[in-house]
């Protein structure tokens, strides 16, 4: 299991609120660095690049579908007129 990692300025408030350190390190340890939470801000672009991303795929399947479409009337139309 990976090492958690203290957040250090709990951990130094904890200190300076004269915990003691066994303590401190454990508190810290248990809370989260609110710089490695998302705002919406970041969840707003994640949320427009999947959108951005799925239209392209959107877009390349229908192309594809397009194509096979037509390969496999082509082969059709050409057993046709050879039988």
């Amino acid at each position: 299991m990976a090492a958690k990692m203290m957040n250090l300025t709990a951990y130094e408030q904890l200190q300076a609120a004269e915990m003691p350190e066994a303590q401190a390190r454990v508190v810290a340890s248990h809370l989260i660095d609110s710089g490695q939470l998302a705002t919406q801000a970041d969840v707003e672009k994640m949320r427009l690049d999947l959108k951005d991303k799925m239209s392209r795929m959107e877009s390349y399947l229908v192309r594809w579908l397009f194509a096979s479409t037509l390969t496999l009337l082509a082969v059709l139309t050409a057993l046709r007129i050879w039988a």
